[in-house]
């Protein structure tokens, strides 16, 4: 089995074949949209890259950040289908996108971000981490 550390928006089957299948795709751009959903958080925090092919088997998936509504999040979760071949195709996720700009209905609320969340970084840099 392969190192997850490298591959976390990669899905299972990358983990599982060491290798990088257009198929997978689907997965990783799940990790981008949530990414965008939290405005940056990280992805699977506190879980260790060693348990992290586990945890995605058993059918854990990130939860559904406090911006997100639950359409937009349904299609994210569409995209971490353990079956590759059960994920919408890029042409179906840009579809999906732009319906959900068309709506009335906000697809993501900003004013909804709470910061206190784990896949938020508590850290913040000083001076010295700053460069120009």
């Amino acid at each position: 089995m392969a190192d997850c550390a490298s591959q976390v928006g990669e899905g299972l089957g990358s983990c599982e074949l060491q290798l990088s299948n257009p198929d997978e795709h689907g997965w990783s751009f799940g990790v981008l949209l949530w990414e965008f959903c939290t405005m940056g958080g990280n992805p699977y925090p506190g879980v260790n890259n060693k348990e992290m092919y586990n945890l995605l088997k058993t059918g854990y998936r990130m939860e559904k950040p406090d911006t997100c509504s639950d359409k937009l999040y349904q299609l994210v979760l569409n995209c971490w289908k353990e079956d590759p071949s059960e994920r919408p195709t890029f042409e179906i996720v840009t579809r999906s996108l732009e319906e959900m700009m068309q709506e009335d209905t906000p697809y993501l609320d900003f004013g909804s971000l709470d910061e206190s969340k784990e896949y938020y970084c508590s850290e913040k840099l000083s001076e010295d981490d700053v460069t120009d």
